[in-house]
């Protein structure tokens, strides 16, 4: 498979090319109909809770983390504040109930425990990306990029799968942190 930027294509190749996300993808695999209206027809899509909170927890991470900060108690507060602010400001219509409201609040408490002591050396935030493999475009943006002390690049998405979400491949199961860059993971059919 060849795997090529957008600019090595020449204005001819640009034409039968397909452009694909994550989105786009897991859209088609979960409802073929949804997929036709959003991005056949362009029908504007009506917001799910779940979705919309992601937003709101993506914004306040965004927002909060500061780079060769370390993780304290201190930014609990700071990121409760952010919360409710971002409510504010993307939920107008009151869609995300109270007991989601809670979950995303612990998901922030949660973020602070679990990263207690840490730096972030961020070195990028939403970094748009494409790549063309074959015909299909793949496109989108990488929420954070931190580097390490010891040098090594951590490419962060704030709505991604734990580390320890078990994946199966052509070769039996593994692990989402213990997949790199190329290897093949089999789906859901």
């Amino acid at each position: 498979m060849i795997t090529r930027t957008l600019d090595e294509l020449s204005d001819f190749e640009k034409l039968s090319i397909i452009p694909q996300s994550y989105s786009r993808l897991s859209t088609f695999e979960e409802c073929e109909a949804r997929y036709f209206f959003q991005y056949i027809l362009k029908e504007p899509d009506s917001t799910h809770p779940a979705a919309l909170l992601g937003n709101v927890i993506h914004s306040v991470l965004e927002e909060q983390l500061q780079p060769n900060k370390e993780v304290t108690k201190d930014l609990e507060p700071l990121l409760l504040k952010e919360f409710n602010l971002q409510l504010c400001i993307q939920d107008r219509d009151h869609i995300i109930d109270d007991d989601l409201e809670l979950k995303g609040v612990t998901m922030l408490q949660e973020f602070v425990d679990r990263h207690l002591g840490e730096t972030f050396e961020i070195v990028g935030k939403e970094q748009e990306f494409q790549i063309v493999v074959g015909t299909a475009l793949f496109r989108g943006y990488i929420d954070r990029i931190d580097i390490t002390t010891d040098g090594k690049i951590y490419i962060v998405d704030y709505k991604a799968q734990p580390l320890t979400t078990p994946i199966l491949t052509p070769n039996g199961w593994t692990t989402m942190g213990d997949l790199s860059v190329g290897d093949l993971v089999v789906g859901r059919d």
